[in-house]
C-alpha cells in the first residue's frame, strides 16, 4: 500500500492542489479520472475503499503537521485536528516542497532516500 499512498495525490501536478473544502464537483471528478489513469498507466491496482480510508487517515496527520509548521502565528484554529506525531513533523519538514515546486522533485528525493535505506539494509545483512 506504500506506492498507492505515495500516488494518492498524483493528479495534483495536472490540476493543482486545491484544498478539499474548496474543490468543486467537476474538479473532484477530473482529479479522480486523472488519478485512476495514473494508477492504470503505472500498473498499480487502485486502492480499495478500506485502503483509501487508511491513506486518508495518514494524509490528515501529514496535513496536521503542515498546519503546525506553517501556521506560525497559531491564530487559525482547526477543529478536530489529528494529533501530530514527531515523525510526521520530521517527514513534513524534510519532504514539503517550496511553493511552486513540481511534485516529481519530491518523489525523486523520497526515492533517493529509500534507495539509501535499502543499500544500508543490504550492507547490514551481508
Amino acid at each position: 500500500m506504500e506506492l498507492e499512498a505515495l500516488l494518492h495525490d498524483s493528479e495534483e501536478p495536472f490540476v493543482g492542489d486545491t484544498p478539499h473544502p474548496f474543490k468543486m464537483p467537476h474538479q473532484r471528478a477530473l482529479g479522480d479520472q486523472i488519478r485512476k489513469r495514473v494508477f492504470k498507466n503505472l500498473g498499480v491496482d487502485y486502492p480499495t475503499v478500506e485502503d483509501w480510508d487508511r491513506i486518508t487517515y495518514f494524509d490528515h496527520i501529514a496535513c496536521s503537521a503542515e498546519w503546525e509548521i506553517f501556521n506560525v502565528e497559531k491564530q487559525e484554529h482547526w477543529e478536530n485536528r489529528p494529533e501530530t506525531t514527531e515523525l510526521a513533523l520530521h517527514l513534513t519538514k524534510r519532504y514539503t516542497l517550496p511553493i511552486g515546486s513540481f511534485h516529481w522533485a519530491w518523489l525523486g528525493r523520497y526515492f533517493a532516500d529509500q534507495c539509501e535505506l535499502l543499500k544500508a539494509r543490504q550492507c547490514k545483512s551481508s
